[in-house]
């Protein structure tokens, strides 16, 4: 279908425009293709000179359409310029539309399946060009001796539907086929890859054969994310996505539009992960420079961490400098669950009502890992109408496998009501804006790795830790088809559900390519156990020194991931360092030794934990100590599992010691056996309600269930807790209801 992209369109609100592309909306309904109104830009900064539509049709081909929106009566002396009924003097818009069509070219030569370098000529139709009149009939253009360099159409041709006769007739040698609409879009958005940087694989056969290959694959905005990217809401957006649904490029490419189109604009760009900073700062440095020719002004446009310090800015540091607080520090609270949420709701104690809005636009990555104080501190540092777009991923907290409500981010009014209702981000803006998008197709992870993510994630296949999504909407929201139960929303206790990934929602060609060349795209992820910490960590020794060697894949594109993060961590870092350091392989570790930010140096293999890797994505990773997932009741090692292996773009080697091992190798068999579908028996809503429970805790479980531990293995300890339970008749009829329930399974 085509996709009307319509911009500023309303705002805008020329009558002439508003009626044509009511009429192009009505031919143009059942093509397929990309109709924007002054999009794409091709580098032009004013939007003067760009013409008011840019149609990328499959019937029509490439068209340019300009509307004249004033009445013309006379040229000067060069026939640059016009003089309309207002005695304004405008830039020949018929100059404007070839000037506009030479970049189109110029955009087009750069591949070669579009353009022959050797003869310079299009291989695809002529681009068309027309130049629209609304307010002057032919005579009139006549009698001013208006040479046309383009099609002209005047007053009387629109009204004897000319737009339709001449310009929208269906014909043979205007058809464009559909590879090379992709490469267009591709070409004419600047998301396209720079194939001068490696020769075309043409015969894979090493890793970095088929991870080339897949990356060679043409990547284009699929239709939800070119309207996420290329549109400027006039109030608050949500955006939620999988990983590898590329929402940091997205806000990274927003981010950049917005500084081209108003460069007065005070932007903020604000995330988590402080290894990610140098990314979304090239994101947006590559695209600005792409349609702008020139370097951002960092000045109008500040990307910085949410806490900050003395090495790298913040958001929270520089506030609190501002305020004459004295900031706070990691070091000083990391004893506590959530940090950051302690220090802004400190801040907002002690300036909430002094704070004065100072962005006009803020864009936050990474929001499932920002608590409502943060986001309420944003509320008063944005002025109105509050352009505050936010991304986030449920999965990647595990905290909310629910869509979570603005109500509950943005704090309340002095009469309790939201600052930022639910409500508010119902429908769309003018101009055909939505207010709240969801994301499903995923191109960083290949589709197996996707599902294996979300099976062990939500213990899919762990009938003691099953934690599903509850109905249809969130896994269709998602990428998948519920197949069973057929027609229910709303899932219930004993449902057997059938969710299918579908092939279209992974855009990760790589599965297709090893098919193609005869081998099994469930290579992509392998299982290993071993018994001890030395014989797993000597393995992965052994394994990179061979992908490097053998397979020829880069030492940067390789990131080996600790599930454990407790006191051997460190030390295990070390020995994968020393080991490969012997081979002469050099490794990082981002928040040990490095600084946090360094992340995937050139000739480096990164050592990280789920933490320090959020955001970033490599050809490899590797996942090693799984073992820990098992003995986990908190669920917080399946949402650090879930964060690890959606890093990979192609090989994923997962790996843990001891014979507890086999229970997670059993749930990932099975996520295999019936890939790629899950099956699974909805469970008790009791028993999912006391797991979210645990998920959802603003408490130290990892503590508490280490007491726990404790308390069990003491046989004095053990005696004291059974006494208090004997005792309590409520906990014992939760008990019994309990094992009644394990017993009807």
């Amino acid at each position: 279908m085509m996709q009307f992209l319509a911009g500023n369109v309303g705002l805008e609100n020329n009558p002439q425009e508003l009626k044509i592309w009511a009429n192009l909306k009505k031919i143009l309904a059942a093509d397929k293709g990309i109709s924007g109104y002054r999009t794409p830009a091709l580098g032009m900064s004013n939007k003067n000179d760009i013409p008011s539509f840019i149609i990328r049709s499959e019937k029509y081909g490439l068209i340019i359409l300009d509307i004249v929106n004033f009445k013309i009566e006379s040229i000067d002396d060069t026939g640059d310029y016009w003089i309309t009924n207002n005695q304004e003097e405008i830039y020949s818009r018929d100059i404007i539309v070839s000037q506009f069509y030479e970049q189109v070219v110029n955009k087009l030569k750069n591949d070669k399946n579009l353009y022959d370098l050797k003869n310079r000529k299009l291989r695809i139709p002529d681009i068309r060009n027309y130049v629209v009149f609304p307010y002057n009939t032919k005579d009139e253009i006549d009698s001013i001796c208006l040479e046309a360099i383009n099609v002209f159409i005047y007053q009387e041709d629109i009204a004897n539907n000319k737009l339709e006769t001449d310009v929208f007739t269906i014909d043979e040698n205007f058809y464009l086929e559909s590879y090379q609409l992709d490469i267009i879009d591709s070409l004419l958005e600047n998301t396209n890859r720079d194939k001068r940087k490696h020769k075309p694989v043409n015969d894979p056969k090493t890793y970095n054969d088929f991870i080339y290959k897949s990356l060679d694959n043409t990547f284009k905005l699929d239709e939800i994310q070119r309207q996420v990217a290329m549109q400027i809401p006039n109030g608050p957006q949500r955006i939620r996505g999988l990983a590898g649904t590329g929402k940091t490029v997205i806000l990274s490419m927003k981010a950049a539009l917005v500084h081209k189109d108003f460069s007065d604009y005070k932007i903020l760009f604000i995330f988590n992960t402080q290894s990610m900073y140098n990314q979304i700062r090239n994101y947006i440095t590559e695209y600005y420079i792409k349609e702008t020719q020139q370097n951002p002004n960092w000045s109008n446009l500040e990307i910085l961490h949410a806490w900050g310090g003395r090495e790298q800015e913040g958001l929270y540091y520089n506030i609190a400098r501002e305020y004459s607080i004295r900031p706070r520090y990691y070091s000083e609270l990391r004893r506590f669950i959530d940090p950051l949420e302690i220090i802004y709701l400190e801040l907002l104690k002690e300036i909430k009502h002094k704070i004065e809005p100072r962005y006009d636009v803020v864009l936050i990555d990474e929001a499932q890992d920002f608590s409502p104080a943060l986001f309420e501190t944003i509320y008063y540092l944005t002025k109105k109408p509050k352009r505050i777009i936010w991304a986030y991923d449920e999965f990647q907290s595990l905290k909310e496998l629910k869509i979570k409500k603005s109500d509950d981010l943005f704090g309340k009014d002095h009469s309790g009501i939201s600052n930022i209702p639910e409500s508010q981000l119902e429908g769309q803006y003018v101009g055909e804006i939505n207010k709240d998008f969801v994301l499903r197709n995923s191109y960083r992870n290949p589709r197996i790795s996707l599902m294996i993510a979300h099976g062990v994630g939500m213990g899919l296949y762990n009938e003691n830790e099953i934690v599903p999504m509850e109905d249809r909407t969130s896994w269709e929201a998602r990428g998948y088809r519920i197949i069973k139960p057929e027609e229910k929303i709303k899932f219930e206790y004993r449902d057997e559900v059938i969710a299918e990934r579908l092939e279209e929602n992974s855009k990760n060609i790589l599965e297709k390519l090893l098919l193609e060349n005869g081998r099994d795209e469930k290579e992509l992820v392998s299982f290993d156990i071993f018994v001890s910490s030395t014989n797993e960590l000597d393995q992965i020794v052994f394994k990179i020194h061979y992908l490097i060697t053998s397979e020829k894949v880069s030492p940067e594109e390789i990131v080996v991931i600790n599930l454990d993060t407790g006191k051997n961590s460190s030390l295990e870092f070390e020995y994968l360092r020393r080991e490969l350091d012997k081979r002469d392989i050099k490794a990082i570790t981002p928040g040990y030794i490095e600084k946090p930010d360094q992340f995937k140096e050139p000739g480096r293999v990164t050592l990280a934990t789920p933490f320090r890797a959020k955001g970033n994505e490599a050809n490899v990773v590797f996942i090693f100590n799984s073992q820990i997932i098992v003995d986990n009741a908190t669920y917080k090692m399946r949402n650090s599992f879930f964060v690890a292996i959606t890093r990979s773009r192609g090989w994923c080697y997962i790996s843990g010691n001891g014979e507890k091992c086999q229970l997670l190798k059993q749930e990932i068999d099975k996520i295999i056996q019936h890939y790629p579908q899950f099956k699974f028996v909805f469970p008790k809503y009791d028993d999912l309600q006391r797991r979210i429970e645990l998920i959802s805790a603003n408490k130290d479980l990892e503590k508490l269930d280490s007491n726990i531990e404790k308390i069990l293995k003491d046989p004095t300890s053990k005696a004291l807790l059974m006494k208090k339970l004997q005792r309590d008749e409520s906990i014992n009829e939760e008990f019994r209801r309990l094992f009644d329930s394990n017993e009807d399974k």
